[in-house]
């Protein structure tokens, strides 16, 4: 399912809108994904932000390049909800907003 609609809704209402500048979206339904994508400069090295549909429930990824700073993946991962990581992301259950928001203040403070 095309979720890009709700991932432009997410952006907008977390507050990552006035931290990542968005650079495109992308859906794939093979893999059954959407993506907003940011431009590729920012400084904190977020790449995405994406909506799974998986089989075991709707996934919210946070991407990241692997040069992003070490704080992000660490406090990222420490987070509620965390259904997984690895070296370029970190994957979500639960209200998608939950983590956008707790992401938009986080690099708000790290401005």
């Amino acid at each position: 399912m095309d979720r890009t609609s709700q991932l432009i809704d997410i952006y907008e209402k977390s507050g990552l809108k006035d931290v990542l500048a968005t650079n495109g979206k992308y859906f794939d339904p093979r893999s059954n994904f959407s993506k907003l994508k940011f431009t590729p400069r920012n400084a904190f090295r977020v790449s995405s932000i994406e909506l799974w549909d998986r089989e075991e429930g709707p996934t919210f990824r946070v991407h990241y390049r692997p040069v992003a700073p070490a704080w992000l993946p660490e406090t990222l991962n420490s987070w509620a909800n965390v259904r997984s990581s690895n070296s370029f992301g970190t994957d979500f259950m639960g209200d998608p907003l939950v983590p956008a928001t707790a992401l938009a203040e986080l690099l708000r403070a790290k401005r």
